[in-house]
């Protein structure tokens, strides 16, 4: 082969290269968009958790009336069980 037919080939072959790779995106691209989409998701999930979880200063017993009062909101896992009749039955004061 001639000087200028190997050169034409290089020039040739490193364009389809170049080409070919610019299609595929780079693995650390994906890596931080699929990062980003699992953080927010995650991030929506804490927040739909949050939503379903009721807290409230005081809950009230269902079956003897008896008020628990906190300083700061609860959720009804921390009022139970009653002081007075041992019972687990509080609603939202």
């Amino acid at each position: 082969m001639t000087n200028d037919l190997q050169t034409r080939l290089r020039l040739v072959t490193c364009s389809y290269e170049h080409v070919t790779m610019a299609k595929e995106p780079p693995f650390d691209q994906l890596r931080s968009v699929f990062r980003l989409i699992r953080e927010r998701a995650d991030y929506a999930l804490d927040l739909l958790r949050q939503v379903d979880e009721v807290r409230a200063l005081s809950w009230r017993c269902l079956v003897c009336g008896h008020t628990k009062k906190f300083t700061r909101p609860v959720p009804r896992e921390v009022a139970v069980p009653c002081p007075k009749c041992k019972s687990t039955d509080f609603v939202a004061d």
